[in-house]
């Protein structure tokens, strides 16, 4: 099944983090090793698409995101590794490191990211704690997840609420791989950052 992924991301202060997590119920913790794709044209990011390698699995997040709406983030996740190579076009037989490499399709960064994953009122909170290797950063997602891009308006007006009952700024704030590119790869980021302006 299709899974579409409505996620906002928050900088908490240290109390309203605690406020957000009192009476949430913990769901553990998970360390995250994830490869981030692009061609040398950056083909995926200029249309907002995302494929990682995270830990031993592909994913590739398709954006849905309308043009100029930015309150929320919605992809739809692919996990499935034959999907991923039919929506990318890949070769079906080769390894997929290979296939990749056959189509210019090459790492541009890696990092970890330290998750703690709670839930609290039909939402997940994830607390992330992300090692670039020469910086870090600190995050929070709250996400919801529908089966219908029809229900995402309504998944993203609840975020949204939950958020701001705990006095969150709902102000846009960088994806981890967009973080990573501003720092790192500046030219990269910039390629990007005037695409998606176009767009808005």
């Amino acid at each position: 099944m299709t899974e579409i992924e409505i996620e906002k991301k928050f900088l908490p202060s240290e109390d309203q983090l605690k406020r957000l997590l009192e009476g949430a119920v913990e769901g553990g913790e998970k360390v995250n090793t994830d490869t981030y794709y692009d061609t040398a044209t950056y083909a995926f990011g200029m249309k907002d698409w995302w494929l990682r390698k995270r830990n031993e699995g592909y994913e590739l997040k398709i954006s849905l995101n309308a043009h100029g709406h930015v309150m929320t983030n919605r992809y739809r996740e692919v996990t499935d590794e034959l999907e991923i190579r039919r929506e990318l076009g890949l070769s079906e037989e080769e390894e997929m490191d290979t296939a990749l490499a056959a189509q210019g399709i090459v790492p541009f960064g890696t990092w970890t990211t330290r998750r703690h994953a709670y839930t609290k009122d039909g939402f997940t909170i994830d607390v992330d704690e992300v090692d670039f290797g020469t910086f870090k950063h600190h995050v929070v997602e709250i996400e919801l997840i529908v089966s219908d891009a029809s229900l995402a308006e309504e998944a993203s007006e609840r975020i949204l609420a939950f958020a701001r009952g705990y006095g969150l700024s709902t102000e846009p704030i960088a994806g981890k791989a967009t973080t990573y590119l501003k720092r790192e790869r500046p030219e990269h980021y910039a390629a990007l950052e005037k695409v998606w302006s176009a767009k808005v």
